[in-house]
């Protein structure tokens, strides 16, 4: 959970890792790769990052992550696909993490994705995105 934690405000691990390194896991919006602009912010809560990217579509994609400090974080929708105007969007997570020790952290996350993230064929795998 505390990698998870350092990872919300890393918004090149989001594009390193889970694109360039692992190879697409994304569709949408964040599955495109064009480079985005990256700006760091402190609030009166914590931190946040915003990232803001021209999709091919025309659209421009908005997503910002925050930590509530000292141990909340905040996950905006990775499923986004970029195809409509969105004024505003809600985090698809909220996540707190409390330690239980030096080395240990406790989490509890409420996760809400779209239905269809859940959804199976027979064989097991993940069904295609409507």
């Amino acid at each position: 959970m505390s990698r998870r934690y350092e990872n919300i405000v890393d918004p090149w691990h989001l594009l390193a890792l889970h694109r360039m390194i692992s190879g697409p896991q994304f569709v949408g919006a964040l599955g495109t790769f064009e480079r985005p602009t990256i700006e760091f912010a402190e609030t009166p809560i914590g931190v946040r990052y915003q990232l803001v990217r021209d999709l091919p579509n025309g659209h421009r994609l908005f997503r910002a992550a925050e930590c509530v400090v000292p141990n909340i974080f905040l996950v905006p929708n990775i499923h986004e696909k970029g195809d409509r105007p969105v004024e505003r969007d809600k985090a698809s997570e909220v996540s707190w993490a409390v330690p239980v020790d030096d080395t240990h952290v406790m989490g509890l996350s409420i996760v809400a994705w779209p239905w269809w993230t859940a959804r199976r064929t027979r064989r097991g795998d993940r069904a295609p995105t409507p």
